[in-house]
């Protein structure tokens, strides 16, 4: 798709950024099948990567994500370490055994 892209003069960076945002929405596997889709048709652009996505959604009865502006950066910049849950998959193995005995 870039190199169509490329050749028919189309700004590269722009594409790429806009692709990068549809990926963080929709995650690798998905967006891998919605370009694949777009490649077979032979089109170019974010948009028809970003329709293919959003049919795949109403297909399976969602609706597209969209993405949320937050304007104070310090919450924008914000990351939440992810958290041990181990813990809980053992007071569900405890429960799970005092049912069973």
């Amino acid at each position: 798709m870039l190199e169509r892209a490329a050749a028919r003069g189309q700004n590269l960076g722009s594409l790429v950024a806009k692709l990068l945002e549809l990926l963080e929405m929709h995650g690798a596997e998905t967006m891998e099948a919605a370009v694949a889709e777009a490649n077979e048709h032979e089109r170019v652009g974010h948009a028809p990567v970003r329709v293919a996505l959003e049919s795949r959604l109403r297909a399976q009865g969602r609706t597209p994500p969209r993405p949320v502006d937050i304007p104070d950066e310090r919450i924008r910049n914000l990351s939440v370490p992810p958290a041990d849950l181990a813990s809980y998959d053992r007071l569900y193995e405890e429960d799970t055994d005092a049912e069973t005995s």
